[in-house]
């Protein structure tokens, strides 16, 4: 056969009944290798939108992270007639776009040994990918939180045990000097805490059940309802914002940034969760709170009751499993 007569792959053939597909039947009904070809194809469109601005590209002294935080969610949650917090009051709302739009890219992008900032900061990180990413050395101090105080029974890392933690190292932190305070929590990132009907908290040995699925692959898969999964995910990050407000009633500081490291998607261009490299504004759309810190000396714990802390150094699995807790898996 000469080369005229060789029948070249129908690209186009390929592209349209892949929209199709998507269109009719979501992500979900594509085959394996057209799933990942689709979401290749999307990604793509990060090479043409804005990269997104570092977290370090502006001033602050302290800066809490919500982690998977779309900034449509919190803007409704900081202008609910029902949202009563004084770091509100005196705060105002901006949107930003995040580097990436996942918590793992995202930390490579953020940190490093050569960007300025990092080596004046204290980290308290409360996501597993820290093990994976990031490195002591670079940091003032860094404290991985989840690796001794993971809660099996809610099969996350609770908000008030990072405030806790968080308090405890501000003491640590000499802002005078120009060192700076990073809060990182999990929330309103899933499991939700309070809706264990549609979100499992999973025991560190049980994520790889099949039964015990990640919200985004229920809703996708039709098993819980969109508003079932909104009102999880705004309930998680009220709970969160509980805590925000009792760390900076625990803290003095005039340049404090409320911010999230990606967003989730619900399904626009077939997308749920929030898989990396995307370019949309449900994924890379955050917040940018800008507020003040203002010390009270009033420090209440939290009156939730958590299980017994992991007290030893996870292993290579136990950071797997917990991943798979929060979906990465």
């Amino acid at each position: 056969m000469n080369r005229s007569q060789r029948r070249l792959p129908d690209i186009g053939g390929f592209l349209r009944e892949t929209a199709t597909t998507v269109r009719r039947e979501g992500v979900a009904g594509l085959s394996v290798p057209a799933r990942a070809f689709y979401h290749k194809l999307l990604q793509q469109g990060s090479r043409i939108t804005p990269p997104g601005r570092s977290i370090y590209e502006k001033d602050w002294d302290v800066l809490v992270v919500l982690d998977a935080c779309r900034y449509d969610l919190f803007a409704a949650a900081v202008s609910s007639p029902d949202t009563d917090f004084a770091f509100v009051d005196r705060g105002s709302l901006a949107a930003t776009r995040s580097v990436e739009s996942a918590t793992r890219p995202w930390m490579r992008r953020t940190f490093g040994p050569g960007v300025e900032g990092v080596e004046q900061t204290h980290y308290v990180v409360g996501s597993p990918w820290s093990s994976l990413q990031l490195d002591e050395s670079w940091f003032a101090s860094l404290d991985p939180v989840w690796q001794d105080a993971w809660d099996d029974d809610h099969g996350t890392l609770l908000p008030e045990t990072v405030t806790d933690r968080a308090l405890a190292a501000s003491r640590e932190v000499d802002f005078d000097a120009g060192e700076r305070l990073l809060v990182h929590y999990m929330q309103p990132h899933c499991p939700f805490i309070d809706s264990p009907d549609i979100a499992t908290p999973k025991a560190a040995d049980g994520f790889t059940d099949a039964a015990e699925r990640d919200v985004w692959t229920r809703l996708q898969a039709g098993e819980v309802s969109l508003d079932e999964v909104r009102d999880g995910y705004r309930a998680n990050l009220d709970l969160a914002l509980v805590e925000v407000e009792r760390l900076l009633h625990g803290i003095d500081s005039e340049r404090v940034i409320i911010t999230s490291d990606h967003g989730n998607a619900t399904g626009e261009y077939g997308l749920y969760g929030h898989p990396e490299s995307m370019p949309f504004d449900c994924l890379r759309e955050v917040p940018w709170f800008e507020t003040t810190a203002i010390d009270t000396g009033e420090r209440p714990s939290s009156g939730r009751v958590r299980s017994d802390p992991t007290s030893a150094e996870p292993t290579d699995d136990d950071i797997e499993t917990r991943l798979r807790a929060l979906g990465y898996r």
